[in-house]
């Protein structure tokens, strides 16, 4: 889903409402950069059919900090 057209309509506390709903820098770094940048694009590989071939757990899958690494 391209989240970008939604966010550069919210208004200035709608926005803020969002970014303070987060519960991570690292999602509110990409929220800041749809909504600045028209181009922006965000993918991650999900488990499952188009992911890696053997079965992951999505709770593992979630916490590898390969994938998602700390603040």
């Amino acid at each position: 889903m391209n989240m970008q057209i939604i966010l550069r309509q919210l208004d200035t506390d709608d926005f803020g409402k969002m970014l303070k709903a987060c519960k991570s820098s690292r999602e509110r770094f990409y929220l800041e950069a749809a909504r600045i940048n028209p181009n922006f694009e965000y993918h991650i590989d999900l488990p499952g059919p188009d992911g890696p071939a053997e079965p992951v757990d999505m709770l593992t899958w979630l916490a590898d900090p390969k994938r998602f690494p700390d603040d």
